[in-house]
């Protein structure tokens, strides 16, 4: 998936989509560095002793039964206090449709991978049984 993330990149922002960002960023007091336009380092692996926090939900569920894979795509503007209208407001706009567009095409390709390459599967099966578990 690391690397269908970035065969797929970031959205390209518009003007408008990065004068909305700023704008929201300014208006709480956040960094008004608008819209990465960049993939970061992408980490394969986050070490246990890291607690980043981020969103709720029932992955836990799934993750201690079969091989799991969580894909964190860019919707929404970064900076911004959590749980707070203005986390909110991004959903509303362009923003969220091109981020959210973006990380399905990068599922659909690593689906496309996973189906059509078996040995993905058994080296996810190994890493869910001697490491994740």
């Amino acid at each position: 998936m690391t690397e269908n993330f970035k065969l797929v990149g970031l959205p390209k922002w518009t003007t408008a989509d990065q004068q909305f960002a700023r704008a929201i960023q300014k208006e709480v007091g956040g960094d008004t560095t608008g819209l990465d336009t960049v993939v970061a380092k992408i980490e394969p692996d986050v070490p246990d002793s890291m607690n980043w926090g981020g969103g709720s939900d029932d992955i836990g569920d799934v993750s201690w039964n079969v091989p799991t894979i969580v894909l964190l795509y860019p919707s929404n503007v970064p900076n911004l206090p959590g749980h707070h209208w203005a986390d909110a407001i991004a959903m509303a706009t362009p923003i969220a449709h091109k981020g959210a567009t973006a990380g399905a095409k990068a599922q659909a390709l690593t689906m496309l991978d996973i189906l059509l390459t078996p040995a993905l599967v058994d080296s996810a099966w190994s890493y869910f049984k001697n490491v994740q578990t």
